[in-house]
């Protein structure tokens, strides 16, 4: 089924995010439309997820970093088909997850105050993210971790499956 995704990436936009673009570029291999959006983009993210949604396309969220805490709100007050966070602050605001609207949700999470936030969110699946902790590097290099860019990729398969 067609499936768009919409990414959100963290603090500090393409410089520190910039596992997002790659990760993009393989959704779309497979067949997914997807875009890469800053985190304090979801005005501008909601009108094309809103597009897309009444054309028919089933919407999944990717956010890293402070870019979940866009997907958790927009998963929250309007809903998806597949919510996933990769690395949720302890420090950030929290939009539990809404079982009413949103059909599933996947978080990876790491060490550290940076990226061991949302385990009692309401996630469908929770995976930490394997390896070392070193302050504030491990969480810049969560966002390419093989398990988190496999599983994203299998899971929006999943949908266009569907």
């Amino acid at each position: 089924m067609k499936t768009y995704v919409a990414m959100f990436q963290g603090q500090g936009g393409f410089w520190f995010s910039q596992g997002l673009y790659p990760l993009r570029d393989k959704l779309r291999k497979i067949g997914a439309l997807a875009d890469v959006f800053r985190y304090v983009d979801e005005p501008t993210a909601h009108v094309c997820i809103n597009n897309y949604r009444t054309t028919g396309y089933q919407i999944a969220l990717w956010g890293y970093s402070l870019g979940t805490s866009t997907v958790l709100y927009e998963q929250n007050h309007h809903g998806c088909d597949l919510a996933m966070c990769c690395a949720v602050s302890k420090l950030e605001t929290e939009w539990p997850i809404d079982k009413a609207k949103t059909k599933r949700a996947i978080l990876w999470h790491g060490k550290g105050v940076l990226s061991a936030g949302g385990t009692n969110m309401g996630f469908d699946v929770i995976r930490e993210i394997p390896g070392p902790w070193v302050p504030v590097v491990s969480h810049l290099m969560y966002q390419i971790a093989p398990m988190v860019v496999d599983d994203t990729v299998l899971e929006v398969q999943e949908l266009l499956n569907i």
